[in-house]
Order: C-alpha cells, then sequence, then structure tokens
C-alpha cells in the first residue's frame, strides 16, 4: 500500500523514536491528489507542519511519484491526543487492517550496477553548459592517468544529465579496468543500505563493501543531508577512500554549499575536490539532443520540425526525450500524419506538445485563478501565501509569475489580476512582473519545479504556460 510506504519512509527520514512519539495520533489518506493528515486538534497541527511537515511532503511525493501532491491538514477531535498506544500503526491506513511497520531488512553488500545499455560516454551530447563535466568525468574513468581532482562533484537542475554521466562513468571503468571494484548508487540507496547495516549488527560489513574500492558514485547525494548518522558515516567512507586513493564521483540538484542541512565537513570535503556546474543545454546542443533521439528512434525529422521541437518544448533533456517518444507514438499510430517518406512535420511535433496548431496555443483564452493555481502546484506554494504577500524566496517567485504569465496571456491589467487573486493592491503585481521581466531577459535561474532545483526562468515561463495553455478551458471574462 502506498500509505503503508510513506509511514516507513518518514519513520527513515525523522527517526524510528521520533516518529512513534509525535506522530503517534495522526491518521493519513490519500484522497484525489492530496495526502490527508488526521490530527486531534489545531494546535498539534500547526506543531506538526512545522516541525515534519517538509519532510512528510517529500516522502509522499517521492513514495506517489506525484511532484505536484500537497499535504492537507485537517482536524478530527474524536481522535485520541495521545500516541503512546498507537506505536505499531503511528499513521494506520484508512481501512480496517493494522498498517504494521515493515521487518527490518538485512544489509546487502551486492553492487546494484549502473545499466550500461542504457547511458555510455560516447552518446552523451556535448555543448558549452557541459563541456567541463564532460571532459572532467571523461579524465576520471581514465584508471591509467592520473585525473586533476579525484573527487568530482556535478550540479545541477533536474534532467541535464547528471545520472548520464555517473552511471556512464561507472560502466567505463568496469569495462576498461580488469575487475574493478565500482559502486553506483543513490544517496536514498546509502542511506537505506547503512540503516539496515545498523540494525542487522553488520555494519562493519557494510564499511567494507565501500571502503576498499576504485570508484564510488553516488547520486542524488544530496538525499543524505539532514540525517546526522548517515552523514557521519559517509564522512567516515570518503575520508577511508581519500587515503586509498580512490575516486569518487557525486551529483546533487544543487552545489554543496546550497544543500541545507548538510554537515559542514562535508560541504568542505565536496568543495576540496573539483565542483562543476552542468547548466541547461542552448538552443544549439537542444537541437542536436533532438537529432539524436530521432536518429536512435528511426524517425526523420523535417529541419522545420526540429526548429518547432528545439523552440517549442524548453523543459529539460528529458522533456526532449519525453517529446521525442510521443512523437514516435503518434508517427506509428497515425501514419499519414507524417509528412512525404514519413517525415515528421511541425504540425505533428506540435500535436504531440499537446498545443494544436500554434494560433490555437498563443489564442486560447485562459483565466487568472488557472495560472495561479498552477503556479502554486508547479513551485508548492499556498494561493494564500501569495494573497498575503510572504516574502519567502519561492512565494515572491510564485507572485511575480503569476503577474507576468496573466499580463502575457490574458488581457487583464494589473488591478484586474490583482482582484481576480484577491489582493488588495496592485502594486505587487507590477512590482513582481517587472521582477520577472528582468530576470528572463538577463538569463537568470530560479528556483525549478521540484524543491532544491534551479531551473532557468524562461524555461520555467514556458513550461507553466505549457501547462495553463492545456488545462485552461476556453472562457469569457475572468
Amino acid at each position: 500500500m502506498v500509505c503503508s510506504r510513506i509511514v516507513d519512509g518518514a519513520r527513515r527520514d525523522v527517526g524510528e523514536s521520533r516518529f512513534d512519539r509525535y506522530f503517534g495520533c495522526t491518521r493519513l489518506e490519500l484522497v484525489s491528489g492530496s495526502l490527508r493528515v488526521a490530527v486531534p486538534n489545531e494546535m498539534y497541527a500547526k506543531w506538526l507542519i512545522g516541525k515534519f511537515g517538509d519532510n512528510l511532503l517529500q516522502v509522499a511525493r517521492r513514495e506517489t511519484g506525484d511532484a505536484s501532491l500537497q499535504l492537507d491538514w485537517t482536524v478530527d477531535p474524536a481522535m485520541p491526543e495521545s500516541g503512546k498506544a498507537s506505536k505499531r500503526s503511528a499513521i494506520p491506513e484508512p481501512h480496517p487492517i493494522e498498517s504494521r511497520r515493515a521487518p527490518r531488512p538485512e544489509a546487502r553488500s551486492s553492487e546494484k550496477p549502473a545499466p550500461p545499455q542504457r547511458y555510455s560516454l560516447d552518446d552523451y551530447v556535448v555543448g558549452e553548459g557541459n563541456r567541463l563535466a564532460f571532459v572532467m568525468l571523461s579524465r576520471l574513468a581514465d584508471l591509467n592517468s592520473a585525473p586533476p581532482a579525484k573527487l568530482l562533484f556535478l550540479h545541477g537542475e533536474c534532467g541535464v544529465g547528471k545520472t548520464h554521466l555517473l552511471s556512464a562513468l561507472a560502466s567505463t571503468v568496469r569495462a576498461a579496468a580488469s575487475h574493478p571494484k565500482v559502486r553506483y548508487l543513490t544517496g536514498e540507496d546509502f542511506t537505506n543500505e547503512y540503516i539496515a547495516a545498523v540494525r542487522g549488527g553488520r555494519i562493519e560489513e557494510f564499511r567494507a563493501s565501500f571502503r576498499r574500492l576504485d570508484l564510488l558514485c553516488i547520486d542524488d547525494v544530496h538525499f543524505i543531508a539532514g540525517k546526522s548518522g548517515t552523514q557521519q558515516e559517509f564522512l567516515h567512507t570518503f575520508d577511508a577512500l581519500d587515503m586509498n586513493g580512490s575516486r569518487v564521483a557525486l551529483a546533487s540538484d544543487a552545489g554543496p554549499r546550497e544543500i541545507a542541512n548538510l554537515h559542514e565537513r562535508l560541504v568542505s570535503r565536496c568543495l576540496s575536490g573539483m565542483v562543476v556546474e552542468i547548466r541547461p543545454p542552448d538552443p544549439s546542443m537542444r537541437r542536436a539532443i533532438v537529432e539524436r533521439f530521432a536518429r536512435n528512434r528511426g524517425l526523420l525529422l523535417e529541419p522545420t520540425a526540429v526548429e518547432a521541437l528545439v523552440t517549442g518544448c524548453p523543459g529539460s533533456v528529458r522533456d526532449l526525450e519525453g517529446v521525442v517518444t510521443r512523437i514516435a507514438a503518434l508517427a506509428a499510430m497515425m501514419p499519414e500524419a507524417c509528412g512525404p517518406g514519413g517525415r515528421i512535420t511541425p504540425q505533428l511535433i506540435r500535436r504531440a506538445m499537446g498545443q494544436g496548431s500554434s494560433e490555437t496555443a498563443i489564442r486560447r483564452p485562459v483565466r487568472v485563478p488557472v495560472i495561479a493555481d498552477i503556479v502554486c502546484r508547479t513551485l508548492g506554494v499556498e494561493l494564500e501565501d501569495i494573497r498575503r504577500r510572504k516574502r519567502h524566496r519561492r512565494v515572491v517567485l510564485a507572485r511575480a509569475l503569476v503577474a507576468y504569465l496573466a499580463r502575457q496571456m490574458t488581457t487583464h491589467s494589473y488591478p484586474e489580476i490583482a482582484a481576480a487573486l484577491g489582493c488588495g493592491s496592485h502594486s505587487t503585481m507590477i512590482d513582481g512582473h517587472e521582477r520577472m521581466r528582468l530576470m528572463i531577459e538577463r538569463g537568470e535561474s530560479c528556483d525549478g519545479d521540484a524543491p532544491g532545483s534551479m531551473m532557468n526562468a524562461h524555461d520555467l515561463c514556458e513550461r507553466i504556460k505549457r501547462l495553463v495553455l492545456n488545462t485552461s478551458p476556453p472562457i469569457h471574462g475572468m
């Protein structure tokens, strides 16, 4: 059950004793795209939200695979206010069957290999935004020469190719060296293996499996932030690998200093190596990526179709891959929609992106509340925070996005936009619009659509615009 996985994940994140102590009198239920958390009184709800709200939300989104999932805190006075009798089901399922604590897994030292059949350095498209990362990682993959640094820390927003590079590094070293000791895993894998080793009394076996490696690759290393025991163990692993002359490659959505709750000693250790940011692909690189994806799928794209895809899908490399996948599916199902010789046309590209004709995509009327709702769900903020003029960074960004997109996609004035949102003054709309306009003109990055991620401001605007166009029905008025 999904709720059981959320319970287990939250228990791992906050610690068993604290979880049982503070969540013993709560009830959890998945209801139409939200996670409903019932508590006995409002004061207890406010305390839990401030103390563990972010942890529970991250676990719920991870276990459900829904990045837009929100928490719905409700008060149920009939619930008991003491959780001492509920330790076996700290957040029970909304069913008569009790949600029992999962059995403790045994520590495992078997390697989880990177998928070499999917990722390799040869099929990685190199451009200005990732050239340094590619060169440094290639040097790290050559065990016969000394790299500039034996620690490489890659960071960048989701979907720019970090996983591709780390997986390719692991598979390259495996193929080139005789009996190399290589581990590729995620920060979550490392955390789970460490916890299992501690519970199973096999910590020495766990340490031996990591500290004798030639190469350690850890993706999403930011996952260990805030977990003191895991961070301490990872630091000791780091030190042991460094003494052995081993190589380490890490990847994260943010740079070492930007990862919240990462121990200062780990920050310092990461900064002692080579820290490289992978920037989102520029148009020329996006063009090369599209052509590579199309060639791998046997698609023939007209030059104008390539340009339509490059300009119409400003998201990540994964977004581009997803659109090409949809194009291939549409071309197979509707060969009559293709041009002469089975070539992919711009019309088919726009259909795959859900735009219809370009005129329809641009002129389709939308409502200001729809824009605000999608912006809030994308950034994970509350509409009420935008109205109250809160100054949290993501709230300020959301307010600016609403103002900018509302001016672009509707005919409403600033006072009308403020009225549609329920804001008292339209001056915040003017300030927000100007803020976003300058960020786009300067090519700046901002918070992305996932916690801790960064994204080009123009790309984020275009992504939200597409969501609005695909969900907002033709209407009249506000």
